[in-house]
């Protein structure tokens, strides 16, 4: 038997049925959410919980196992977040990341904490997603229903491999060793 993703959840106490898996897209406003993700959580987390108040249903689960798709294709898993019922946002804002405007009353807002449980696991374990393009179309999704293989492990969170000094595109400030004028 293949070692899947459930089995993580089992080990760590956690019933399958409890879990809502979240598959978040490589980029968002041609931003790379895996490198949000790791350089400032904080943004991260308050874009994952924002949630369309139609798609409410989905999230009606106490944890939300998140993993976000690779510039590569395929599918880390970024940590486990308890989630708290949703509380509808009664004014017009700005999404975080992609800065787009939404009306009052067509999102909610979750308050998540991001779980102990797993986190020894975060960035470093790929999940075959399945159903190629169209089943990850399918970015929520029950862990009871999908138990997903598990298809890679790392020691290290692995970086994205260096684009070439043409297709570099960083702030200065985010290069330690850059010169400062």
């Amino acid at each position: 038997m293949p070692f899947q993703f459930n089995m993580l959840l089992e080990e760590a106490g956690i019933d399958p049925a409890a879990v809502r898996l979240l598959r978040h897209q490589p980029a968002v406003a041609g931003r790379s959410l895996l490198d949000i993700w790791r350089a400032d959580r904080a943004t991260f987390e308050a874009y994952q919980a924002l949630q369309a108040v139609a798609q409410r249903a989905s999230f009606a689960r106490p944890c939300w196992a998140s993993f976000i798709g690779t510039w590569d294709g395929r599918t880390l898993f970024v940590g486990l977040y308890e989630a708290g019922s949703p509380m509808p946002i009664l004014e017009g804002f700005t999404a975080p990341i992609s800065a787009v405007q939404h009306d009052a009353g067509t999102y909610d807002r979750y308050l998540t904490q991001r779980s102990d449980h797993l986190i020894l696991y975060a960035g470093k374990v790929y999940v075959e997603w399945g159903g190629g393009a169209s089943g990850k179309r399918a970015w929520a999704q029950r862990a009871d229903a999908q138990n997903k293989p598990i298809t890679e492990l790392h020691l290290d969170a692995p970086d994205r491999p260096f684009p070439g000094l043409m297709a570099l595109a960083v702030p200065l400030s985010s290069l330690a060793d850059a010169p400062s004028g």
